[in-house]
């Protein structure tokens, strides 16, 4: 026996039992359960048959319950007066961590299926949880559907065949601005040994309601982690943590008894540079701190670092959550080398920067990495270049998107031309930041930037 539903519900034996084929003549979202005496029910079958989504871009429909998803009172995704919650956001269920049952579907350009299975539905991020275009966790588990992992390349630009779990991301805290500010800036990260989220942009409908653009994104866990480093099977071995000393997976000990030595004894030599780089894999922690400078990063506290104690047991960092960067004309490298903390609140804590830049070994070699990249790949072509395309793949989608979510196109256009010249002046900032903060001699800033300043010129002239 068949039950199905039309209204996106997981359908039991109280609902329309099957008799026949179904009628379908605008978007309906069908979902189905077979039932046999003596036998458990089977696993709830969706499909979602699209009307009128024409897009240039991927489309994704995300089918939950409608009850589970969004009652005003007990939805994961409230729609009613608690739906945007202020600071200190205590909102209900503004925190909430359980999970729904969903399924999920994501169709090429083309309409040809990469994905249709059961999964596990949560929200993710923190306070842009406040924003009305929420993002998700969308986890692959047995329990929903037989499997554990999506077989599917969902990232172009990756070489993994499956994964554990994705982001469908709206941009958070830039939703309303550019809607492309994180995903883009963390595609610097590229060709370096720093962990990054790669990106596909889509279209997201929810039980069969047009949600607009989202970008899928990859979620940062012991499972990713895994597959970048390629140490697939020791996900449980993993030490993970986010911001200063939240350990989410194993243990912050190595860390953490480095730091309060550095703090008691700063690094005054080679000697005690090469047992810190014992403990942190000194390139990529000149790499991942070169970015984040670069950008003005006001919100350093999203960072998450790991270690695999089975292989050389060194931290390295995972870069996420740009949505402040490339926002304010900050003079980042003053404010990274300025005792007692760093980003909002000075919560983020800055004391091994500072005596790592105290080191003039590892001064030498973090200022040649950053001028290098400068001149190299963080020009303001290859920036702008990596903007206009993400731009003109948007404005495919964005009247539509700004239509469904009551958004200013006078807004959007003002949001990108703020975007397009930080992108043009930060580099000569940066380095006016550079020699007033760190007292570089001219001769110093010509050795460290003589390149990047010529092709900073050339730009400025172009």
């Amino acid at each position: 026996r068949i039950y199905y539903t039309l209204d996106s519900s997981a359908p039991d034996e109280s609902d329309t039992l099957y008799t026949g084929p179904i009628t379908v003549s605008a978007t309906t979202v069908v979902r189905a359960r077979a039932y046999e005496n003596g036998c458990l029910p089977s696993f709830v079958e969706t499909q979602t048959y699209l009307y009128g989504a024409d897009h240039e871009m991927r489309v994704v429909s995300l089918v939950a319950d409608p009850y589970e998803m969004f009652d005003e009172t007990d939805g994961l995704y409230m729609t009613g007066p608690n739906a945007s919650a202020s600071y200190p956001y205590t909102g209900a269920n503004f925190w909430r961590e359980d999970e729904l049952e969903g399924h999920v579907e994501m169709f090429t350009q083309d309409g040809e299926t990469m994905i249709s299975q059961g999964c596990g539905v949560r929200l993710h991020g923190q306070y842009s949880r406040a924003e009305a275009q929420k993002a998700f966790k969308i986890i692959a588990r047995r329990e929903y559907s037989g499997l554990n992992r999506f077989h599917a390349r969902i990232f172009s630009r990756r070489d993994y065949e499956e994964y554990q779990s994705f982001l469908l991301r709206g941009s958070g805290q830039d939703g309303d601005m550019t809607r492309m500010r994180d995903s883009v800036l963390q595609t610097l990260a590229e060709n370096t040994s720093v962990m990054y989220q790669e990106t596909e942009l889509c279209v997201v409908y929810i039980n069969g309601q047009y949600w607009g653009h989202y970008n899928i994104r990859e979620r940062i866990n012991t499972y990713s982690i895994c597959q970048f480093e390629g140490w697939e099977g020791q996900e449980d071995d993993i030490d993970l943590v986010k911001a200063n000393d939240r350990v989410m997976q194993g243990s912050n000990d190595t860390y953490a008894a480095m730091l309060d030595y550095v703090k008691e004894n700063g690094i005054p030599d080679d000697a005690t540079l090469e047992r810190v780089g014992e403990v942190i894999d000194l390139q990529n922690y000149i790499e991942y701190h070169a970015l984040e400078i670069f950008v003005g990063n006001g919100d350093t506290l999203n960072v998450k670092r790991y270690r695999n104690p089975n292989d050389d047991g060194k931290w390295r960092y995972c870069l996420f959550d740009l949505d402040w960067a490339f926002f304010v004309d900050t003079n980042s490298i003053g404010r990274w080398l300025t005792p007692g903390g760093m980003g909002t609140n000075k919560y983020t804590d800055n004391s091994l920067f500072i005596a790592l830049m105290n080191n003039a070994t590892f001064r030498d070699r973090f200022l040649t990495y950053m001028g290098q990249m400068m001149a190299t790949e963080w020009t303001t072509e290859k920036v702008l270049d990596k903007f206009h395309t993400r731009y003109d793949l948007l404005m495919t989608e964005m009247p539509r998107h700004a239509e469904r979510w009551s958004l200013s196109r006078d807004q959007f256009d003002s949001h990108i031309e703020r975007l397009i010249n930080y992108t043009r002046t930060r580099p000569g900032r940066l380095l006016d930041f550079f020699y007033e903060s760190m007292d570089l001699s001219s001769d110093q800033m010509w050795h460290y930037f003589g390149d990047a300043r010529r092709v900073i010129e050339d730009a400025e002239t172009s």
